[in-house]
């Protein structure tokens, strides 16, 4: 017997003797095309465009033969490494790699004939459609060239994780039609990201970190699926009947939630977890012990910011913690942090939202693109008197504004960004109705995807880097294929619905023939 493939098509059929021949053929069209469009837009990644020569082949066998896809997509999100610099100038986050492996194998699918005739939300897809077409034009127009490296991010390096993060959003739609088996779909998340965790730990431990920073680095992405998917096991599966009992496991994840991100060390985390939390509860129908639990926290917070044990924490926490602390009593602990670190205030984003909010109104339609000239880099350090000021400036003329509604305004315009934002709401707003309403493992890989898109927003909104521009996407095509299990009307609980399928062939059997 051959391999079983992790996913089987609608109508049933496996891969054929005419479709491997069909695929060599989709191949060598794939092939050259995606070299071309990579050299033309991205000239200055050589060896980017020389690796992505080898992605479309390898990409439409991946599609046909093993039918990996959402597999692939969900590791790159999942698993925390990254590609050395050896095929890019610096490390590249995998999600990046696999989008653009997924999407060349939808075009050999669209190539080969393979169409879905599914029908995905309409309005998403014209927004993605506008995005794409922004995004593609300015680096037809003006593309980057070797002095748009910029600084952390921006310039040939943004534009190129943008292209990814459309491919990623296409070539997660174009999934629609195949159907995973949710189970085996949940364990291999499960696996994926305990193991990722254990490697981070061991890492941590050989590099002599301490103890609250090993754990601190459990509530980076990996833990924020980690927790989804206990979460989404305590709600749907492991909670049945009103008892107080089946409650425990819901509130023993939630805590254990709460507390790592307070050790997180990061001061946006202290709204991250109970907002994790409080969707959790919500799309589990338990809205009355949401809001208590919120309460709870909010006050265990307070209390714990505002004692004399604040001293006692690790200084990670005491800089979560900082956030609800009265404002005197910071001051005698701001001498230890840079300006901003504690407190609710940050000059840093503040005055970088500033500086590209009015970058953003000189060219408010069009946008200023990908592309900028060493020229203006040169000038805009230049006036600089401190390494402060060094790095605001760098990274203000790269456009990299640490929010991502405001890079995407500042590279493509307020249309193009206004349009983003429309369909990423829309999509949030569709994935906790279907995850409010998702059974068994479907649902609790619909609690897990919510709760991950809750971190991952917030991420975007702090950070808005190209990697989160990614994972917002892939969010997006995730939520257009597992909506269509709405469509087809397969979110009735397997049970009822095997019952109402035998109780209807007993009526059929029981009728006499005519």
């Amino acid at each position: 017997m051959g391999r079983e493939p992790l996913f089987v098509s609608v109508d049933g059929q496996l891969m054929t003797l005419q479709k491997l021949v069909n695929f060599l053929i989709a191949a060598f069209f794939v092939a050259l095309p995606a070299y071309a469009m990579l050299k033309m837009s991205l000239g200055v990644m050589g060896r980017v465009t020389a690796a992505m020569w080898c992605i479309p082949p390898v990409a439409a066998l991946i599609a046909i033969q093993y039918r990996a896809h959402l597999h692939l997509l969900l590791l790159a999100l999942i698993m925390p490494f990254m590609l050395p610099g050896v095929i890019t100038y610096r490390q590249i986050h995998f999600s990046a790699v696999f989008s653009m492996l997924v999407f060349a194998g939808l075009v050999a699918r669209v190539l080969m004939g393979e169409r879905t005739r599914h029908k995905t939300d309409r309005r998403i897809d014209l927004a993605l459609w506008g995005v794409s077409f922004c995004i593609m034009a300015w680096l037809g127009w003006n593309r980057p060239g070797m002095a748009s490296i910029g600084a952390a991010s921006g310039g040939a390096w943004e534009a190129m994780l943008a292209v990814a993060a459309i491919a990623a959003y296409w070539g997660a739609r174009g999934l629609a039609g195949l159907s995973p088996d949710w189970k085996r779909l949940v364990s291999l998340i499960f696996v994926a990201a305990g193991f990722s965790l254990a490697w981070k730990t061991m890492v941590n431990i050989i590099g002599g970190a301490p103890v609250s920073d090993i754990i601190a680095g459990w509530f980076w992405p990996t833990g924020w699926w980690f927790y989804g998917l206990l979460l989404g096991m305590a709600i749907k599966i492991w909670r049945k009947g009103p008892r107080i009992f089946a409650d425990l496991p819901v509130y023993a994840i939630s805590s254990a939630l709460l507390l790592n991100s307070l050790l997180s060390g990061y001061r946006s985390r202290i709204i991250f977890g109970p907002v994790m939390v409080g969707v959790a509860l919500w799309v589990g129908r338990m809205r009355k012990r949401m809001v208590l639990a919120v309460l709870l926290s909010v006050c265990v917070m307070f209390s714990l910011a505002n004692s004399n044990l604040y001293e006692l924490f690790p200084p990670g926490m005491m800089r979560v913690l900082s956030v609800v602390r009265s404002q005197d009593r910071i001051l005698r602990y701001k001498q230890s942090y840079t300006p901003g670190e504690l407190g609710r205030t940050s000059p840093w984003r503040a005055k970088l939202w500033k500086i590209g909010w009015s970058h953003v109104m000189k060219k408010p339609i069009l946008g200023h693109g990908y592309a900028f000239t060493s020229v203006e880099l040169t000038a805009a350090l230049a006036s600089t008197t401190s390494t402060y000021e060094f790095q605001m400036i760098g990274v203000a003329t790269a456009g990299q504004f640490h929010c991502l509604p405001l890079n995407l305004m500042y590279y493509l315009g307020i249309p193009a960004a206004l349009l983003f934002i429309y369909a990423w709401g829309l999509a949030l707003k569709q994935l906790v109705a279907l995850a409010t309403r998702a059974k068994e493992s479907f649902g609790v890989f619909a609690v897990a995807l919510l709760v991950y898109s809750v971190a991952a927003t917030g991420q975007a909104l702090m950070n808005g880097t190209g990697e989160d521009f990614i994972a917002i996407c892939l969010i997006m095509g995730f939520t257009q294929i597992i909506r269509l299990r709405d469509d087809v009307g397969m979110l009735i609980d397997t049970e009822a619905r095997s019952a109402h399928e035998s109780a209807v062939a007993g009526t059929q059997k029981d009728e006499p023939c005519v």
